[in-house]
């Protein structure tokens, strides 16, 4: 999905009115700020550009072409987010006759304990993982450490009654067409199994009351530590967060363990 988007009439820069950064849309040879009344020719426009420069703010794509303009560099730093809206401003550069810097990835990590990295591997999970649902994740980490007789059954027999299903519709499929007009309830029949062995199964998982709020408690732990409110630790947390806790030995331990040409997350344990 584009990250930066906007109406053809919507322009890339905001004007300053009353302390206000305020929206400029172009309709009919015109500049107009909707939300103030005020509209401007072009020339007056320019003008006001001319004498007071620092009430016109460019939006995000400008911003990038304006700052390159002012300072520019062979390379530019970012984030995630950021990389993906550069990705789509090498039509602006080329408009405004400048040349765009690489983009270079900046180095991310999570920081972990021994105590979390231990849940994530009771429970089969990594950190990306944690981005799922809290439910979905429940049910996975019960999974992982379930320990019961019908959860064996339903496993045990969810695929063979799969390939039983298969094998039938694969049959009436080929026995000719009223056989065939069978197969639409047969492929219904089959996920309706499928959606109740899921079904069984989740049930069977949360029989033990107390073992699934245990589990819940530590999933949510994980959570909070690793993806606090689904977002990378980074975009939450800042170093202070953990010099507090650790003290000054943990900026040395945190270079260490970041990797400059690494592009995946790099984890620093404590």
């Amino acid at each position: 999905a584009r990250q930066l988007a906007k109406q053809a009439h919507e322009c890339n820069f905001f004007l300053e009115v009353d302390g206000r950064r305020c929206k400029v849309i172009f309709e009919e040879g015109l500049f107009l700020l909707p939300h103030e009344e005020l509209r401007f020719e072009r020339a007056a426009l320019a003008a006001l550009l001319d004498a007071e420069p620092a009430r016109f703010l460019p939006n995000v794509a400008l911003r990038c072409v304006a700052q390159q303009a002012l300072f520019p560099v062979a390379a530019y730093v970012a984030g995630p987010g950021e990389i993906a809206y550069w990705a789509q401003l090498k039509p602006v550069f080329e408009r405004f006759g400048l040349p765009m810097p690489v983009v270079y990835p900046r180095a991310r990590c999570v920081v972990t304990t021994e105590k979390l990295r231990q849940l994530l591997a009771k429970f089969h999970l990594a950190v990306g993982d944690l981005d799922a649902p809290e439910e979905a994740l429940l049910d996975r980490a019960l999974a992982a450490t379930a320990r019961h007789p019908a959860l064996d059954a339903v496993r045990a027999h969810r695929d063979p009654i799969a390939q039983a299903y298969a094998a039938l519709i694969e049959a009436l499929e080929s026995a000719g067409p009223r056989a065939r007009s069978a197969c639409d309830r047969t492929r219904n029949a089959a996920a309706a199994a499928a959606e109740n062995l899921e079904r069984i199964e989740r049930a069977v998982l949360r029989e033990d009351t107390a073992r699934t709020e245990a589990a819940r408690k530590q999933v949510a732990r994980l959570r909070e530590a690793l993806m606090p409110d689904r977002m990378p630790q980074e975009r939450v947390y800042c170093a202070f967060s953990f010099l507090f806790e650790q003290g000054r030995e943990f900026l040395p331990r945190l270079f260490e363990a970041i990797r400059l040409d690494s592009f995946e997350v790099n984890e620093v344990p404590l």
